[in-house]
């Protein structure tokens, strides 16, 4: 089966553990914010199908002991206390293609800088998540960019700007520097019913940098024949 690894980073509550839930077929169980701690790993099939086997996963991504149980689809499995951390398995098809998405939800604070250049090897794409409002995320974004993006050499084509609006009624700010030509997708998170219709809305756009992921990692393994 075809698989991809893709970074999701940004900035704290800026939506990406729930986005990574959402992607995975999973109903986020909290109404409380809880920032992630390191990162937490979301697997998937790209898009749309059956739950599968969940393992827990360290972060240097390696499995430390699967569970051999089926995850139920409807509840998050995050063990938030331990070093481990869950990797949902979903079916989901995409131009007759199954396609194995790993979403690796990378801790957003600078305190976890040390660890990006571990999560960031071999990694096929990269999402880059900012609040809809708030002016200094282009520059968190430009760091995470060099620190994720440039020493894999990932093209345009394979990184993806998500403006997440979590406040209805602030104007969106827009990005003016170098990243404003990523592809661009948008989220409204602001209304807790209305996220799986957002994301769903965001799809589109989603699948052609999955489909662009693909197609570079394809020839990248053919050049290496």
């Amino acid at each position: 089966m075809d698989s991809l690894k893709i970074c999701v980073v940004g900035p704290p509550c800026t939506g990406k553990t729930l986005f990574s839930m959402l992607f995975a077929g999973q109903v986020p169980y909290s109404e409380t914010y809880q920032q992630t701690s390191g990162l937490r790993v979301q697997v998937g099939t790209f898009p749309g199908g059956r739950p599968g086997l969940k393992s827990n996963v360290g972060p240097d991504g390696r499995p430390h002991g699967a569970t051999g149980a089926v995850s139920r689809p409807n509840r998050a499995p995050f063990q938030r206390d331990s070093a481990l951390v869950a990797a949902q398995e979903t079916e989901k098809n995409i131009g007759g293609r199954v396609v194995r998405v790993q979403l690796w939800d990378c801790a957003g604070g600078a305190q976890n800088q040390a660890f990006w250049d571990v999560l960031a090897r071999n990694i096929d794409g990269i999402m880059l998540f900012r609040s809809a409002t708030d002016v200094s995320h282009e520059g968190v974004l430009e760091k995470l960019y060099i620190s994720f993006a440039q020493p894999a050499k990932l093209s345009i084509s394979q990184c993806l700007s998500v403006c997440v609006r979590l406040d209805p009624d602030t104007p969106t700010v827009e990005m003016e520097r170098k990243l404003s030509r990523l592809p661009r997708a948008d989220l409204d998170f602001s209304d807790p019913g209305g996220c799986e219709a957002s994301l769903k809305r965001a799809l589109p756009a989603i699948e052609s940098m999955l489909a662009s992921c693909l197609q570079k990692k394809e020839k990248r393994l053919a050049g290496l024949k």
